[in-house]
């Protein structure tokens, strides 16, 4: 379906505006994050949206605080574990800290 809407972008220039509202229709989320169709079938392969939201985050104080679990076994508690069986009690280790996001949106691209 998504093909055919876009038939007439075929030969010529791309509009832009037409893929816009197409992608609008069929995966709004694109409009964020950005599109390459790179399918020669459609349009050539010439359709490319750059994304206009991008972020990042950065820790700060970050501190590594041990955790860990026991996988249970129902099936065969005295299992091999290497064979994936048995009781295995496991150690880990998470982050955690003081998190900040950043997001920079295209102003331009999206008032276009």
């Amino acid at each position: 379906m998504f093909k055919k809407e876009l038939e007439v972008l075929e030969k010529g220039r791309v509009d832009f505006s037409l893929l816009a509202r197409a992608l609008a229709k069929y995966d709004v989320n694109t409009l964020l994050h950005g599109l390459f169709l790179s399918k020669s079938d459609i349009a050539g392969g010439r359709f490319k949206l750059p994304r206009s939201l991008s972020a990042f985050i950065e820790a700060r104080e970050v501190t590594i605080p041990p955790s860990g679990g026991f996988k249970r076994d129902d099936v065969d508690p005295s299992g091999e574990t290497k064979k994936g069986f048995g009781h295995v009690p496991f150690h880990r280790e998470e982050y955690t800290g003081k998190i900040t996001a950043f997001f920079n949106p295209d102003l331009a691209q999206i008032k276009g």
